[in-house]
């Protein structure tokens, strides 16, 4: 059996001490292609703070480097991150040889490939996950915009989680690229049909709670519907910058008897809450992908969801309901229709369909027939 060869992934979203959830669907994605290659990690990056450098060897394969700077402007985490990378991956390439340099996270990783391409005598791909293409960084400056853009002018072949965000790409850098859609992967291991029974009332959410994700309205319905619904019960996992003010909606609207908020979850934390719920609800402005609700299909969960982004690329009326334009109101009859009919949705279907689709083995195929093109 012929030896596999060694693709570098290279990243600036990682988990790390410091930020522990941070990109782990990035590493999920990685991993689905162990069958078919070596996989060596670096993660670079730049994050301000008090002045420090962290270089870990989390394993064999997976190294992290992490420079801590006190800067406020974009150009010195540009020019720092430019630095670590030529320092860091030119040093392993000339070392080990890889047979392809996959990046995950284009910006600010490749701000300046223009310079320092010809020092990679290897075939390069992006493979790329944000939503700021979306939103365009929040970015007024023009100058600012078109030198992120210019990263994709570079005929870099582009895989992205979604058609939404391939679509966002190429509106924000005004060139049609070459483009693989690879979805996020999911381990199966975790997030597969427990044949639980479901609590018959009982919803789930979770995600990071920052925007784009807006749990307000669904926060606001559950009030409405409670005076008719009193055993009407959502479970809210997760953390970010939102919760607080999730917190205090849900104790004025006196919502504590009908609203649990878990906090951080585990992986078999969120696992465990989809199988026991009727349906997960998933409430957001825009999603590139939404790791979750792939989680809650794999589960068997159907998706009560916003027809935003990437979502509305692989739910299925089989499997859920799409909100158009977050109507309140739509999401009301969706919570209703589940609740009435208990037995329209085959959870061993959708978890089926969530597997076929989204676990290790059915991502790593198509990874692996992408990067094959490359190499």
């Amino acid at each position: 059996m012929q030896d596999k060869v060694t693709i570098l992934h290279v990243t600036n979203w990682f988990p790390s001490k410091i930020k522990p959830h941070k990109g782990k669907w990035i590493y999920s994605q990685i991993s689905s292609l162990n069958n078919y290659f070596n996989n060596e990690i670096v993660h670079i990056e730049v994050i301000p703070g008090k002045f420090d450098y962290k270089i870990s060897k989390i394993s064999n394969m997976i190294y992290s480097f992490i420079f801590i700077f006190p800067y406020k402007r974009w150009f010195i985490n540009e020019i720092l991150t430019a630095i670590l990378f030529m320092m860091v991956v030119y040093k392993k390439h000339k070392v080990n040889n890889y047979c392809l340099i996959n990046i995950h996270i284009a910006y600010p990783l490749l701000i300046y490939f223009k310079f320092f391409k010809y020092f990679f005598n290897v075939p390069i791909v992006i493979n790329e996950h944000w939503s700021a293409y979306h939103y365009k960084f929040n970015l007024t400056n023009k100058k600012k915009i078109k030198k992120i853009a210019q990263i994709f002018k570079n005929g870099i072949p582009i895989i992205t989680v979604s058609k939404a965000l391939m679509n966002d790409i190429n509106k924000f850098s005004k060139i049609s690229n070459t483009f693989h859609i690879v979805p996020n992967a999911i381990n199966t291991d975790i997030f597969y049909n427990f044949n639980h029974s479901r609590i018959e009332y009982q919803f789930f959410m979770c995600s990071l709670w920052q925007y784009p994700k807006n749990p307000f309205p669904i926060i606001h319905l559950i009030a409405k519907l409670n005076v008719i619904l009193p055993k009407l019960k959502l479970h809210i996992g997760g953390y970010g910058d939102q919760t607080s003010e999730m917190n205090s909606l849900i104790s004025f609207l006196k919502l504590n008897d009908n609203i649990t908020l878990l906090g951080e979850l585990t992986s078999n934390q969120i696992a465990e809450q989809l199988n026991q719920s009727s349906a997960f609800i998933h409430s957001s402005d825009y999603e590139t992908f939404s790791t979750v609700c792939a989680e809650s299909l794999c589960c068997g969960t159907p998706v009560i969801s916003s027809n935003v982004g990437g979502i509305k690329e692989y739910i299925t009326p089989e499997c859920g309901i799409m909100i158009n334009n977050n109507k309140i109101n739509e999401f009301e009859t969706a919570i209703k229709f589940v609740i009435n009919n208990s037995n329209y949705y085959n959870y061993n279907k959708i978890s089926d369909y969530g597997i076929n689709k989204f676990s290790l083995s059915s991502v790593g195929k198509i990874y692996s027939k992408t990067i094959h093109k490359y190499i």
